[in-house]
């Protein structure tokens, strides 16, 4: 009798630590609060082709593509760039592929960050390559201090962005830096 009821304490515990493993396993894969990570900038996607494509990023030279998101033929999309999203040093590297194609085009690297936008042309031939697309950026005119013994209006700063555009960056006219939209499908006389 007294056998008995060891084997049974024994099961009894067993069946216990198994049960304790089980629920410890279970707490341990409930992802914990936390704080969202902060939006660095924004990449712009203009796409002028016909083909739906998706938008990745490379975050590490070698590894593999991180999906932004799907931008629809002959329209524009914005996504939001985290630092998860960019190489070591802040810098951008896309990949484009469209949708029904075999080829995709990767780009070479811009840097952003902190009032810089990047902008992505996407064109593609009638088989889908999209080798003739461009990654660009644009500073915003809201990053930019005024100029020395100028009051900080739109027309000063664009007066900066067009005299740094020798080193690169696109110019744009005063008012806001850049707004987008889905195209208008309506036609217009």
């Amino acid at each position: 009798m007294r056998s008995r009821r060891r084997r049974s304490w024994r099961a009894r515990g067993r069946v216990l630590a198994l049960l304790a493993a089980v629920m410890a396993g279970t707490w341990s894969c409930i992802p914990g609060r936390t704080t969202p990570e902060p939006v660095i900038s924004s990449l712009v996607v203009r796409n002028r082709s016909f083909f739906d494509v998706n938008v990745y990023v490379l975050p590490s030279p070698m590894g593999a593509p991180a999906r932004m998101g799907t931008v629809v033929g002959a329209s524009s999309e914005s996504f939001a760039l985290r630092a998860r999203d960019l190489q070591p040093g802040g810098f951008l590297v896309v990949l484009v592929h469209a949708i029904g194609s075999r080829s995709s085009w990767t780009s070479d690297a811009v840097s952003v960050g902190d009032g810089v936008l990047a902008i992505l042309d996407v064109s593609a031939d009638v088989f889908g390559n999209c080798s003739a697309s461009s990654l660009h950026t644009i500073v915003t005119v809201d990053s930019l201090p005024p100029p020395a013994g100028l009051t900080a209006t739109p027309e000063a700063a664009a007066t900066v962005v067009s005299r740094e555009s020798s080193v690169g960056v696109v110019s744009q006219p005063p008012g806001p830096a850049i707004a987008v939209s889905r195209l208008d499908r309506r036609k217009t006389d």
